[in-house]
């Protein structure tokens, strides 16, 4: 039972480093930077607007996802049982990011953030388990580059999903 319960603080203080990292801890990527240039005052584009509210959508289905896992008994007391429910939320969440419609900018800092999602789900599928999700999850999601988080914060601030997932990426200093 003492062993349980370190997995399931494991797999909550994970999930706390995913927050973080989408909040602007973790590492950085590279991004491109064709396409918006931040700029003082500059307003979001319409594009700006439908990539925020598709990334904070799939981070609270996510959220969601895990918070009803995290109430399931009989799955925190079995951590094979745990590791098969988490990887439906990382694979959809994954797949999801990957197929927002980045702007020109943002598009090397999704396509990189995807690739490490994708690869992350991958061990998990391959049997590597709870471990890997948890060695990976301060990475998973960086801030969005200084570039673009001026010009997308106030997006971030009054998307609804976002405010409810706690997802700031970076644009609300936490």
């Amino acid at each position: 039972m003492r062993r349980m319960g370190t997995i399931v603080f494991s797999v909550v203080a994970g999930f706390a480093l995913f927050g973080a990292a989408a909040c602007g801890g973790g590492s950085s990527t590279k991004s491109g930077t064709a396409g918006h240039t931040a700029t003082p005052g500059a307003t979001a584009s319409g594009d700006d607007a439908a990539f925020v509210n598709d990334l904070c959508k799939a981070g609270r289905t996510f959220a969601d996802s895990i918070t009803a896992t995290l109430k399931e008994p009989n799955v925190l007391s079995d951590p094979t049982a745990l590791v098969a429910k988490l990887e439906g939320p990382y694979d959809q969440f994954a797949k999801a990011f990957a197929s927002a419609k980045a702007p020109a900018d943002l598009a090397q800092w999704q396509k990189d953030t995807a690739k490490s999602l994708n690869d992350s789900v991958a061990k998990v599928k391959a049997g590597q388990g709870l471990s890997n999700l948890l060695s990976q999850g301060g990475q998973l999601v960086p801030a969005f580059p200084a570039s673009a988080r001026q010009r997308l914060a106030p997006l971030v601030a009054k998307n609804s999903d976002c405010k409810a997932s706690g997802l700031s990426f970076g644009t609300q200093g936490g």
